[in-house]
């Protein structure tokens, strides 16, 4: 924020004025925080609005702007295109305000969508989804970046787009190979229970209203492999500063406390190991798979590294999941007990799930 209003610049627009001082003052809720951008959801005239204030630290951020139209620009032209294509969304959308202040930083202001986002869809949403997405690639919708968490059901059961800072809105029906990327990465954004449970009504839901050339398994296939790099490269962020985890002189610490019910891994003296293996539990937690949830990583007085962290319920899809998750268990080191205390013995393979 500090960096957002350094120089005292403010928005042309009165309503992004708005927004921006009670976003300085702390009103509101904060929803997301990086190094690029905000996000708050905020009060205004008895509406709820979303504020997302673009400010990214990166070099050459003015020529960046000159070869390419600023994310919220273009998130705004998008509602636009959207809009004209869809008209009945007109009027959920309400007004879209957004703002270039200068080349590094944006403001950009919609209203609030009221509806269920994709974390907490159950099976019965499964036919809206699928038909929600018929709709949007109908339109010429399509979004290189999506997630569950990028979608929302209204209280009408439609489907919404709820960023479009990376979609694209053709003049014409989304192409296959668009439409195919992106149910992987929807069902690939689901936990192995919930993408299990999810994908045949959604996608049977999908193909009575939109045409797909790959199959049901070749699209789940897919999905696992998409799942098993993204979460591989996004394990590393429990090694460094995140709004998740502290790196400390003598080990790695989650910003939350450690419930009852602890665990321990004695890692030896090594710190890149004990890293490695905190790490492969974190990425075995992000897959849904019932392994110890790590959340301290300390060198004990003995000068032996330890990994604490939270047991987990007992699974009976253990190895499957695993599988899936592209790890696999040798059988010496299976201890029955349905969850993985101790990942060092796994090996990594292609992801492949058997149930």
């Amino acid at each position: 924020m500090a960096r957002f209003t350094a120089d005292g610049k403010k928005p042309r627009s009165s309503r992004l004025c708005r927004l921006l001082q009670m976003a300085v003052a702390g009103d509101g809720e904060l929803l997301r925080l990086s190094a690029r951008r905000s996000v708050f959801r905020l009060k205004d005239q008895g509406a709820d609005w979303i504020l997302k204030l673009d400010a990214p630290e990166r070099s050459f951020e003015a020529i960046r702007a000159r070869l390419r139209r600023p994310p919220l620009a273009r998130e705004s032209r998008n509602w636009k295109l959207l809009c004209e294509r869809w008209p009945e969304l007109q009027p959920i959308l309400g007004v879209v305000d957004a703002e270039q202040i200068d080349a590094a930083r944006g403001c950009f202001a919609r209203q609030w969508f009221a509806g269920r986002r994709g974390n907490v869809w159950t099976v019965e949403d499964s036919a809206a989804v699928g038909s929600g997405m018929a709709t949007l690639h109908q339109l010429g919708w399509t979004d290189v970046d999506l997630s569950p968490d990028d979608l929302l059901l209204d209280d009408c059961n439609r489907l919404l787009p709820l960023d479009l800072g990376h979609a694209h809105v053709g003049n014409a029906p989304s192409a296959a190979s668009d439409r195919c990327r992106d149910w992987v990465h929807l069902l690939g954004g689901f936990c192995l229970n919930q993408r299990r449970e999810f994908a045949s009504p959604m996608l049977a839901a999908y193909r009575s209203a939109q045409r797909l050339r790959e199959s049901d398994a070749e699209i789940m296939r897919q999905a696992l492999l998409w799942t098993s790099a993204i979460l591989h490269r996004q394990s590393r962020r429990c090694l460094r500063e995140t709004r998740d985890f502290t790196p400390k002189k003598n080990g790695i610490v989650r910003c939350e406390g450690i419930p009852q019910g602890e665990g321990s891994v004695v890692e030896g003296n090594s710190s890149s190991s004990a890293q490695e293996t905190f790490r492969m539990l974190y990425e075995l937690e992000l897959h849904g798979v019932a392994a110890l949830r790590p959340v301290k990583l300390q060198m004990a007085d003995s000068g032996d590294w330890v990994i604490e962290g939270v047991i987990p319920e007992p699974s009976a899809t253990l190895q499957a999941d695993l599988l899936a998750a592209g790890y696999a268990m040798e059988e010496n080191n299976a201890d029955g007990i349905g969850f993985i205390h101790d990942p060092r013995g796994l090996q990594r393979v292609k992801p492949k799930d058997t149930l």
